[in-house]
């Protein structure tokens, strides 16, 4: 080789050897930052510090009736379930009554509000923003934006792409990024606490270790020895929404182990003491905070768990030991007595009857078994939870009627369920509306005619009505 030839191939690889080291110093520059990209953590609780969104002040509002209680839980599906439950809402706030010295109706009237999954996004915006603005200025806020396209936009986005290479990041917190930046700009648990006439928010998401139901509200944290006055609303509904595979789990750090001893961080509701085996089941759930390996809470959809929202209300009034220490505990003394009436409002988008499958002769594939072994069981679960709480309100009800209390007390529970829609073509209709986040207008009216329909042909709802001219 000629020394000029040699000196350019010596070049040329020096050239090379470079560009390499360059290249290494910026993956290695790369991984770094990586490394240390993280997301929102809650912190723990400080000795003196004090946990004010517990619900207290939001049951005893002034601007709500004080003996009447509503309970409002909105069930997961996507979009169909966000829009049927602001339909819901809508048509509540139509069917007006006289209480009191006030015009009113259910709607303006719920004290608390609790959503799982595509229903814990209609929840938290109904809680940000009160009922009147949530009916105004929810279908223009989520209803009308095509968020699934949004996510995948951001998902490939070159900037959350160099984010999403962090181990403590995952497409769950992509969704909350999401949720903050097009609902809830940055709002925490503990600022709905400082907004007057608003209903207190519950959300529902499942610990993907057990399974158990895992509620984004003072007690549960409290478990973990955290503030859910820090929590963001948009961290709380991207869990609940974190589709497991679709999207990644979102977690919680526990700090129980080292929390300090004192009255503002221990959980509020006493241990069960209740037989039953669904009491020993929550206890045991609960307890497993308190357990030396469990450092981390990773949180998936709430669907998974309760995708109706109803045994969460159900397991904290076992947790309590009955309706009435839950009612004295949320009330203390500014109630000064007991509700004339209690009323459940539960907005159900799933979807029951037969599958597919079972109108099929051909052997179902894998596709098939794999849609009803996941679809079916969590259906079964959810009738079976209908029932129990069915069967809790009757309970209840007798509770609140014995030991000397007027007979004047009573409990409603009044179930809005797509797949009760009399109308066969309209149910066939709203049921064929996919769980995605994305719905058309056209869809959105007719969840807003089978939410008409049902409330005009409920007879839970007509109790309800009448017994308020009785009064």
């Amino acid at each position: 080789m000629s020394g000029a030839a040699k000196f350019f191939v010596d070049r040329r690889c020096c050239t090379l050897r470079r560009a390499c080291l360059l290249l290494c110093l910026a993956a290695t520059a790369l991984l770094s930052a990586c490394s240390s990209t993280r997301p929102w953590v809650n912190p723990p609780l400080q000795a003196a510090e004090k946990v004010r969104y517990d619900g207290r002040a939001q049951f005893v509002d002034p601007a709500r009736a004080q003996d009447l209680l509503v309970v409002a839980s909105f069930s997961g599906g996507g979009s169909r379930a966000a829009s049927f439950a602001h339909a819901t809402i809508a048509e509540l706030d139509r069917l007006t009554f006289r209480w009191g010295e006030q015009e009113t109706s259910l709607a303006q009237q719920i004290d608390m509000v609790a959503g799982v999954s595509g229903g814990s996004v209609a929840a938290a915006h109904l809680a940000l923003h009160g009922v009147n603005d949530h009916i105004a200025r929810f279908p223009a806020d989520f209803l009308t934006v095509d968020f699934e396209s949004r996510l995948i936009g951001a998902a490939l986005h070159p900037a959350n792409a160099y984010r999403m290479t962090s181990p403590w990041m995952g497409r769950g917190n992509l969704l909350a990024d999401e949720f903050d930046a097009l609902l809830f700009g940055g709002t925490t648990f503990g600022r709905l606490g400082e907004m007057p006439g608003r209903p207190y928010l519950i959300v529902g998401a499942t610990d993907l270790s057990n399974g158990a139901e895992f509620d984004f509200a003072s007690d549960q944290l409290l478990m973990l020895c955290s503030s859910i006055d820090l929590v963001p609303l948009a961290f709380a509904v991207a869990a609940s929404s974190s589709v497991p595979l679709v999207f990644s789990p979102l977690s919680l750090q526990n700090h129980s182990r080292t929390c300090p001893a004192s009255s503002e961080t221990q959980p509020r509701s006493a241990p069960v003491t209740s037989g039953t085996a669904r009491a020993r089941l929550v206890q045991s759930e609960f307890d497993s905070y308190a357990e030396v390996g469990k450092r981390f809470v990773h949180l998936v959809d709430g669907g998974l768990s309760d995708n109706l929202g109803l045994r969460r209300i159900s397991d904290y009034v076992v947790q309590a030991g009955g309706v009435r220490p839950v009612l004295a505990l949320l009330q203390g003394d500014a109630r000064g007595s007991l509700p004339r009436r209690i009323v459940f409002v539960s907005v159900n988008s799933e979807r029951r009857g037969p599958p597919l499958l079972d109108q099929m002769a051909e052997v179902p594939n894998t596709l098939d078994v794999l849609a009803a072994m996941i679809y079916g069981g969590l259906g079964r679960y959810s009738r079976e939870t209908s029932l129990t709480f069915a069967a809790a309100v009757e309970d209840w009800r007798r509770e609140l009627q014995s030991g000397g209390t007027t007979s004047d007390v009573d409990i409603f529970s009044i179930e809005v369920n797509l797949s009760d829609v009399d109308d066969r073509e309209l149910r066939d209709k709203v049921l064929a509306i996919s769980t995605s986040f994305r719905i058309s207008d056209e869809d959105r009216s007719l969840l807003r005619n089978a939410a008409r329909v049902s409330l005009e042909r409920n007879p839970e709802l007509r109790r309800f009505l009448e017994s308020t001219m009785l009064r």
